[in-house]
């Protein structure tokens, strides 16, 4: 991210941010707390499961980790290490996901199911307890998602940290695009709340239990909105 930024682009920007009320600000710091006693606690209830997949993980692919790390941009543009289950072999290029011509020929015989079940993302309740990220909230991008990057800059997207799940998650994940995402991530940090959080929440376990929105190939058809609320794109 650029330490230098021009005046009056910075005056834009911030016309243009999203203001979070008082009361959103006091919510912020009770989220917080909640956040590091539900992901503290499902890692408990879940070991189980993260023993069995790290075992699953370790006799399919001997020779790799178990975690894979990956740097993400974070609340202020702050750059962290993300955790998942690797699901990838060794030497895959860093590439989201819809990016891939042929996803499947990197992908394990493991990451597959783990994939498609979400279980990849589970090691990030340790992010959540750590501090980096939260129950819900706009996915991390990568690091080289300039565009990405500005627009969640200019609405103000980057006040509050990262999620594991999201709006955009819950409506279309991996068949939505980058500007419908960031529609979706604004309207979640306009709207921020408990009841709101706990919506989401659902609908995410709704979700991976029917396994909705999981793509793996840039060769399926996004889904792009046409009745968006706002048209998000770089302002001129």
């Amino acid at each position: 991210m650029c330490d230098m930024m021009d005046p009056n682009l910075e005056n834009l920007i911030r016309k243009n941010q999203i203001v979070i009320t008082k009361k959103q600000k006091a919510y912020l710091k009770m989220k917080r707390v909640l956040d590091f006693m539900c992901a503290f606690m499902a890692l408990i209830i879940l070991s189980p499961i993260l023993v069995l997949v790290s075992i699953a993980i370790k006799i399919d692919s001997p020779h790799e980790s178990i975690i894979f790390k990956q740097e993400r941009i974070g609340k202020n543009g702050k750059p962290f290490i993300l955790h998942k289950f690797r699901s990838m072999k060794q030497g895959t290029p860093e590439l989201g996901t819809n990016e891939f011509m042929n996803a499947e020929q990197y992908i394990t015989k493991v990451g597959k199911v783990i994939r498609k079940t979400s279980i990849d993302e589970l090691p990030q309740l340790v992010d959540c307890v750590l501090g980096h990220m939260s129950l819900v909230g706009p996915r991390p991008l990568l690091a080289r998602e300039d565009e990405m990057h500005y627009l969640r800059n200019y609405y103000g997207i980057y006040q509050i940290q990262p999620g594991i799940t999201g709006l955009a998650q819950i409506n279309g994940r991996d068949t939505v695009d980058g500007y419908d995402k960031i529609k979706w991530d604004r309207e979640y940090v306009q709207n921020m709340s408990f009841t709101l959080d706990m919506r989401i929440i659902w609908r995410t376990v709704v979700k991976v239990l029917r396994c909705d929105g999981v793509v793996d190939s840039s060769d399926e058809k996004l889904k792009c909105s046409t009745s968006s609320l706002f048209e998000y794109r770089r302002p001129r």
